[in-house]
């Protein structure tokens, strides 16, 4: 493999482990004695290296490509037009029916948009693998065996990455150089990833604290969503969803989060009740957000469809931005003028070129001084995860009882901004089947999760739904920008390739 093996240095402080965007090579070092992890401290460092390149995966337009094939929101999309051809300019709406804009699309999902992932996952497991290889079950304290049990959670979970990306690729557990290694099957990562979180749930303490912020309840939320996806596609493990039902009531009896009255406390900075296995962000990936807030815009379906409540007037920006002429063929302004819809001025030009701007403020920007302020958690997975698919899997095993019913329920109520816990119009109608249990829970999946790591991407990927969505799609989005994008869209493909250039080192890749 096309990877340096190398142990990955943690700076003791994530403000300096993220500061990826800058220089990357920077936080690559060779330690002078990479085997020294004879302190806690010094083998929590490694561990942060490790989780900085999850980071890094994150950071680059690659994660987004890869999610952005779905039917929610797209990467980089802008609805052109002229003042003149856009109707209704000064009143807030919830259908997006504009017909004469011209939309640009800038998806892909070659080897080429997914490189920024394989090497530095990879890069991440080869670090944590040198670790893992010194587990004899003897620790000098119980904060060494809690620290060893968040290695064996991130290497599992990025293994569950890797596989739901790529489905096939290698399976390596040690820190040795091997260009003739073979590809593994995804039942075979499977069971690497179940054995992982299984030591991690023994290692990990009961509850997150000031030292270590993931408990054994982290990988549990972990193993619950691997469960529910080994299910479905590519594997059909059904089995697995009574174990996920098992797992995700562990975790809702356990009280170590809960759901979050408001919707908007999730839109802000900094940790939430609704934290389950997230990480932290300090200053220094801008990127970050511009990818995933600003330039992740929703499609016309997905917006259209998305039921009009408080959820979506939250998490949903229109605005029109004041651009130059799309005569010219210039690009945006770095800076835009962004006009609320409400609010946009009748001084604009008949002729200027205006954007109808949706973006998803799960990742806000805010600017202070000239400068970006976005520390935040990103959540991989949070507490809606675990009750949604609680409400799925028991569905799934033919158990639509009051339990799952309440699972879903507090989440539409919340959407509507009404208590949590009172039984309300937005409930669920009783007496469904399992079947249509099942649909309701997978829209409501689709709406909640939206914009979200963990979301809708690979909830396609587990039920098969690229002929549907590609379907539903509307007409006017199949149009295709070459220079952005190796591969025609719509995509027809669940599982992107390995990056070519793995395959000069060892042709057993490919």
């Amino acid at each position: 493999m096309n990877i340096r093996i190398k142990t990955i240095v943690g700076l003791h402080t994530v403000i300096a482990l993220l500061l990826l965007h800058s220089c990357k090579d920077k936080f690559f070092t060779e330690l002078d004695n990479p085997s020294d992890i004879s302190t806690n401290e010094k083998l929590h460092s490694v561990i942060n290296g490790a989780k900085a390149t999850l980071n890094l995966s994150h950071y680059w337009e690659s994660y987004w490509y890869i999610m952005n094939n779905a039917d929610e929101l797209t990467y980089g999309v802008r609805y052109f037009g002229y003042k003149d051809e856009i109707k209704d300019r000064n009143t807030p709406f919830d259908i997006f029916n504009y017909s004469n804009l011209k939309i640009v699309y800038l998806k892909g999902f070659g080897a080429f948009e997914t490189e920024n992932i394989y090497a530095p996952l990879y890069e991440g497991i080869i670090t944590l693998n040198r670790v893992l290889l010194t587990d004899d079950n003897s620790y000098r304290n119980m904060e060494h065996m809690h620290i060893i049990g968040e290695a064996y959670l991130f290497r599992a979970y990025f293994y569950f990455l890797l596989v739901r990306v790529y489905n096939h690729i290698p399976l390596i557990t040690n820190i040795d150089v091997n260009y003739e290694i073979k590809l593994s099957g995804p039942g075979d990562i499977y069971n690497l990833i179940l054995s992982d979180l299984n030591k991690a749930i023994d290692k990990l303490p009961d509850y997150a604290n000031s030292e270590l912020m993931y408990s054994r309840y982290s990988a549990k939320t972990v193993l619950a969503q691997v469960y529910m996806f080994m299910g479905g596609y590519p594997l059909y493990d059904t089995d697995k969803y009574s174990l996920a039902v098992n797992v995700c009531s562990e975790i809702m009896a356990s009280n170590t989060a809960a759901l979050e009255p408001d919707f908007k406390e999730l839109l802000k900075y900094g940790n939430n009740n609704e934290n389950v296995f997230s990480m932290y962000i300090n200053e220094g990936l801008e990127g970050f957000q511009e990818i995933a807030g600003f330039y992740n815009i929703p499609e016309f379906e997905f917006y259209n469809s998305f039921p009009s409540n408080y959820r979506k007037r939250t998490l949903l920006k229109t605005a029109f931005i004041d651009t130059r002429d799309l005569s010219t063929n210039n690009l945006l302004p770095a800076t835009p003028l962004v006009y609320e819809i409400k609010e946009m001025p009748n001084n604009i030009g008949p002729k200027a070129a205006v954007v109808f701007d949706l973006h998803s403020l799960k990742y806000p920007i805010t600017v202070t001084n000239n400068r970006t302020n976005n520390h935040f958690n990103i959540n991989f997975f949070r507490y809606a995860h675990v009750l949604l698919a609680y409400a799925e899997c028991k569905a799934r095993i033919g158990e639509v009882d009051q339990s799952a019913y309440n699972a879903i329920n507090v989440i539409r109520r919340r959407a509507n901004k009404l208590p949590i816990s009172e039984v309300s119009a937005f409930d669920l109608q009783q007496g469904l089947t399992p079947q249509q249990f099942v649909d309701s829970v997978i829209a409501e999946r689709r709406w909640e999760l939206c914009a979200e790591p963990e979301g809708r991407w690979f909830d396609i990927v587990r039920l098969q739904l690229l002929n549907q969505i590609n379907e539903a799609r509307h007409t006017g989005e199949f149009i295709f920008e070459p220079r952005f994008s190796s591969q025609q869209f719509p995509y027809t493909s669940y599982f992107a390739t390995i990056p070519e250039s793995e395959f000069y080192l060892n042709l057993n890749l490919k």
